[in-house]
């Protein structure tokens, strides 16, 4: 398996170097839905169910939270608040507290030859909701010091995209996972699935596939023990 990896992945790189950005962008795709099967493979884990919008594993998730007394979503990669307003509206406990956590100054590196450093910068959103609280900086500055408030379960949801930036948020809130905290990943074919295999390969933490979207990219987990 792991040879047929390499094998693909150098493929992958030699036709990328002689082709334009839609076909490079395929073929990191398909080589991230590849890696994605071989990772389940070796882990012993199911496929998930199959949906079509990221919406449709969010419902899901909030399924999931029934019954939680006070639920805690986190967000990394807010951008403009399209995905946290989503959870605002259709988990209006009150006892909810939603923090987002972005810099709103872009990517901090290149992603792809089509997003460099930078892209994604946007003017800081507003939300007219008490219970948001949004941490305003690098995931490093602002999580060094952030100590997450008591819950019954969380929800996280990683879409900073970057393999780094995923596994900086791993490696500061990896530690305080607990059986039934859920895990949403947005471009799970694109480095974050590495992120999470390279976290969890060095952790006690476990996880089980939930739902995912038809392409792959978006996938939702819980924590087992």
């Amino acid at each position: 398996m792991v040879r047929n990896s390499d094998s693909l992945r150098r493929l992958s790189l030699m036709a990328g170097s002689r082709s334009n950005e839609m076909v490079r962008r395929v073929i990191r795709s398909l080589n991230g839905q590849f890696e994605i099967g071989a990772w389940l493979n070796v882990n012993g884990l199911s496929a998930p169910p199959i949906f079509d919008t990221k919406q449709d594993l969010f419902s899901l998730a909030i399924k999931e939270l029934d019954e939680c007394q006070n639920p805690l979503y986190l967000e990394f990669g807010v951008y403009q608040g399209e995905s946290l307003r989503w959870w605002l509206n259709n988990l209006p406990a009150e006892c909810a507290r939603f923090i987002g956590f972005d810099s709103f100054e872009g990517l901090p590196q290149n992603w792809t030859d089509e997003f460099k450093k930078g892209h994604f910068a946007t003017e800081i959103p507003q939300f007219f909701d008490d219970r948001v609280h949004l941490k305003v900086g690098y995931f490093d500055e602002t999580l060094c010091d952030f100590v997450l408030p008591a819950s019954a379960k969380k929800v996280i949801n990683f879409d900073a995209d970057l393999y780094s930036s995923t596994q900086t948020v791993l490696t500061f809130l990896g530690p305080q996972l607990v059986d039934g905290d859920l895990l949403y990943f947005d471009e799970f074919h694109l480095g974050e699935q590495k992120a999470l295999s390279d976290f969890l390969s060095n952790s006690t933490v476990k996880v089980t596939p939930l739902a995912s979207t038809r392409n792959l990219a978006c996938w939702l987990l819980r924590v087992t023990e």
